[in-house]
């Protein structure tokens, strides 16, 4: 039992999670580094707090650091992903896509491992497959707006579903093999200091590329910039962004930890249902209380079906 409450915490987690790129995407610096910003600050504060909590003390395998590696490519390219789609759409949408990734590629991977497919997780899977495609359907008041479905969002959206289903194959896979397997605090720590390298790496790289096209305009800013309301303002800004990124990397670490005890105990096939569709309801549920997204017609529907799939699928 105390498994399954490790779970919805963690739902709740993902949900606020969920909630914070969009915050991020408001408060952050516009385009490409703004975006690899995020993993790159994000990660290196997690892995300081974890590294407090368990003492300065690290134990690695070869097999936990392949896996961490992985794990941590796959990770940068998410939040890199969420923070672009969530600056395009509504977060419900966003989620939906995640969460029903995050289930249906670990499914598919615990049937080629050999778990039983049964009645209830094929019919849970169908019903899955209608709120995600009812999820992108136009409001009522899109419609009115005559307001486009923008193709880049869903391409990012469907994106995050297959980066969400890897990293979820990956975690498990590396908690399922227990004679090579890190200890979950190592792990983690291990793929946030891998993830702030690779993050920080690409933030060069992109600094760097977008270094000449900004040039000028950094010339026409140059006063502006020594003038000292706009280096305070500069400053007020700065420790936003690092204030959004901690509580990320709180909530996000907090989730993923619990996800990883969970795991030791439960199948894919029961863990990941409980996540997505909790997830999915609590960042919906957010999203409309915080930004104001408003719960239409087809947001409900897609929710109800997001919970009756999930439930069908623990059968």
């Amino acid at each position: 039992m105390i498994y399954y409450v490790l779970i919805i915490l963690a739902a709740l987690c993902i949900g606020v999670q969920f909630n914070i790129n969009k915050v991020y995407g408001k408060v952050s610096p516009k385009g490409i580094l703004g975006a690899l910003l995020f993993p790159c600050l994000t990660t290196i504060i997690g892995a300081l707090i974890l590294l407090c909590i368990n003492l300065f003390s690290i134990k690695f395998t070869i097999f936990g650091i392949i896996m961490a590696s992985i794990g941590s490519v796959i990770s940068v390219l998410s939040l890199m992903v969420g923070i672009l789609a969530t600056g395009k759409g509504r977060v419900s949408v966003y989620t939906t896509f995640m969460m029903i990734g995050g289930m249906f590629l670990p499914y598919v991977y615990g049937l080629c491992a050999g778990e039983e497919p049964t009645v209830g997780k094929i019919l849970g899977m169908v019903v899955l497959i209608g709120a995600l495609v009812i999820s992108i359907l136009p409001s009522k008041e899109e419609r009115a707006n005559k307001t486009p479905i923008k193709v880049s969002f869903i391409v990012l959206c469907s994106i995050a579903f297959i980066l969400n289903g890897c990293t979820s194959i990956v975690s498990n896979i590396h908690q399922k093999n227990t004679a090579m397997q890190m200890a979950t605090f190592d792990y983690v720590i291990t793929g946030y200091l891998m993830q702030f390298i690779l993050a920080g790496i690409a933030v060069i790289i992109a600094y760097f590329v977008t270094k000449s096209h900004t040039r000028n305009a950094q010339n026409a800013t140059l006063e502006v910039d020594c003038d000292v309301k706009a280096k305070s303002s500069l400053v007020k800004k700065a420790l936003i962004v690092l204030a959004v990124c901690a509580v990320f990397s709180i909530v996000s670490g907090g989730g993923f930890l619990l996800q990883l005890v969970a795991n030791t105990q439960l199948d894919a096939s029961r863990l990941y249902p409980f996540v997505t569709g909790g997830s999915t309801i609590f960042g919906t549920v957010i999203a409309a209380i915080v930004f104001k997204e408003k719960l239409n017609l087809t947001t409900i529907i897609s929710l109800v079906l997001m919970l009756g799939g999930t439930i069908l699928f623990i059968f």
